[in-house]
């Protein structure tokens, strides 16, 4: 049976400070107790910028404005956690903060600190994504423009990254589908020609580009039977 005192205590929204001390996690950020009971915490910006001392009393009114205050820090600190795990584009840092409830005016500040401390820039997050396509998964350049608008790249950073980057279509192309074409090997010749282009086509790349690299794989085909 679970005792009374084994429950969650109720968050107060209003009552006396009784302790502030700095968070286990990070000294960044301050604990706020109210009558004995943790109650929310701060930044140490905000805490500098609306000081608050032991035994002020705070009313829920106090606490909604100390916490609106203290907003663009926590926004910030989500940001950086989800940069850390992934580079992202602007589009996508925002949508995820709205998911995560944060207002308008929080996102925007958070969106110009960390552009300013270099930790968000669409051009490199595009040149990235690019570079990681390349040497991983290879895709077409139209496949590449594609995926980046879906993270919500300007089109001008899209063109630019994609023609920096110097990609041989036909060279990726071809070594995509060597495997594919070998795994086909024993099928009905123009069945093994569908399917290899297909797997291409998938990947963002024209009939132009996957003629060219089957009649390549196929002529590489009849040379080693013909050597046999």
């Amino acid at each position: 049976m679970t005792s009374n005192t084994s429950r969650t205590r109720k968050v107060p929204t209003s009552g006396t400070v009784t302790r502030i001390s700095p968070q286990q996690a990070t000294a960044e950020r301050m604990n706020v107790y109210l009558d004995g009971t943790y109650a929310f915490s701060l930044s140490l910006r905000a805490l500098s910028e609306h000081p608050i001392a032991v035994g002020d009393h705070l009313r829920e009114s106090d606490i909604d404005r100390l916490r609106a205050a203290d907003e663009p820090d926590r926004a910030t600190a989500t940001a950086l956690n989800l940069l850390t795990h992934r580079g992202r584009s602007e589009r996508e840092l925002r949508q995820r903060l709205r998911q995560k409830g944060y207002t308008a005016a929080a996102i925007d500040e958070t969106i110009r600190r960390v552009v300013d401390w270099g930790y968000l820039d669409d051009e490199q997050f595009a040149a990235a994504w690019v570079e990681q396509r390349s040497s991983g998964k290879p895709r077409s350049r139209r496949a590449l423009a594609h995926e980046l608008r879906e993270k919500g790249v300007d089109r001008e950073i899209i063109e630019a990254t994609i023609e920096e980057a110097d990609i041989d279509e036909v060279a990726d192309a071809r070594r995509l589908a060597a495997d594919k074409w070998r795994k086909e090997r024993g099928q009905d010749p123009d069945k093994r020609r569908q399917r290899t282009a297909a797997y291409l086509a998938r990947r963002g790349y024209g009939w132009d580009v996957a003629k060219q690299v089957i009649d390549e794989l196929a002529a590489g085909d009849d040379t080693d039977d013909t050597l046999e």
